[in-house]
């Protein structure tokens, strides 16, 4: 439970870091230091009024996070193989692919949790996103790497925590969730 507890923290701070900078530059002003890098109720009132097809389909086809496996995360020391074969283009490694998918599931998951949980107000979404992050957190998976042995994994790190934050932004809205799980 400690892990989870710190992972949250670093995500929060990690969330929060990010809002204070762009506030210092002037792109925005902070008003609610637990809100979501968006409007969560906006736009989920924006969903509602969606009348075009091609919305509301694709408000429907999301599939609930209970009925998906959560990813697994990896065991053991994070090494992910540059994503070229050799410098910063040509042909793509094919060692990356399978090294990175355990992180882009995590990513997929926690981002369509949060998505439906935005869509439908569904509090078991944003459960379920706290849950992932929470299994994420107690096997140290986003932790276990060092830049200089593994360049690429300091990258999926940047890209996993991203996600991770942005979802657990709009998980932490959901009224009624155990604040300790936040890391509060």
């Amino acid at each position: 439970m400690s892990q989870i507890l710190t992972l949250a923290r670093h995500l929060v701070v990690l969330t929060m870091a990010i809002v204070v900078a762009a506030a210092q530059a002037g792109a925005q002003v902070v008003h609610d230091m637990n809100a979501s890098f968006f409007d969560v109720a906006a736009r989920r009132d924006a969903l509602k009024a969606a009348t075009a097809p091609r919305v509301r389909a694709a408000i429907e086809a999301l599939p609930p996070c209970s009925a998906q496996a959560p990813p697994a995360p990896p065991q053991g020391r994070m090494l992910v193989p540059m994503y070229y074969i050799e410098g910063n283009h040509g042909p793509v490694n094919p060692a990356f692919a399978p090294a990175e998918a355990p992180y882009a599931a995590m990513e997929r998951a926690v981002a369509m949790a949060a998505t439906r949980y935005v869509a439908t107000e569904d509090r078991t979404e944003a459960e379920c996103v706290l849950r992932i992050l929470g299994v994420w957190s107690d096997a140290v998976a986003l932790l276990d790497y060092a830049r200089k042995e593994s360049a690429q994994a300091w990258f999926t790190v940047e890209w996993a925590a991203g996600s991770a934050a942005l979802a657990l932004s709009v998980a932490r809205t959901a009224p009624g969730l155990d604040r300790r799980s936040l890391g509060r």
